[in-house]
């Protein structure tokens, strides 16, 4: 029997590390931002990632390390 060297197994999510430093550093940039504007201007905000491309975690076949 060949040996392919996976596993079938239900993968652990792994939560979104982020910056406390430079998540300040934008909101003091966004708050300056906003003081500036014009009162004809608008700010737009848009997020990049449609929710049917999110991660979903299920089973499947993963490679042994």
């Amino acid at each position: 029997m060949l040996q392919h060297n996976f596993s079938y197994k239900k993968p652990k999510g792994v939560p979104h590390k982020f910056d406390k430093e430079r998540q300040a550093e934008f909101i003091e940039y966004y708050e300056q931002l906003k003081s500036t504007l014009a009162p004809n201007e608008r700010l737009l905000l848009m997020d990049t990632v449609h929710p049917t491309q999110a991660t979903k975690i299920t089973v499947g076949w993963v490679k042994k390390r």
